[in-house]
């Protein structure tokens, strides 16, 4: 299992302290985390993504980070 935190607020201690309580748990945190960003509300309106209304925004970077490591998860396997 691998834990994808999102929504992180970019002040304070509660998604660092989160992965840490999962991690405790046994689960495999992602590094990448997705932000808490305005971009992401304003692209559901439209039905895109954030890439497509900021394509070299944070949230964009964000998404980008999660799916990298995705890629690098799944091609190792969760154990190697």
């Amino acid at each position: 299992m691998v834990v994808v935190l999102n929504g992180c607020a970019s002040r304070g201690q509660e998604a660092d302290q989160a992965a840490e309580a999962l991690e405790e748990l046994g689960a495999q945190v992602c590094p990448a985390r997705i932000g808490q960003r305005v971009v992401f509300a304003r692209a559901l309106l439209d039905g895109r993504t954030a890439q497509e209304v900021e394509p070299d925004g944070k949230a964009a970077d964000d998404v980008q980070r999660v799916h990298a490591f995705s890629l690098r998860t799944r091609k190792r396997g969760p154990d190697e």
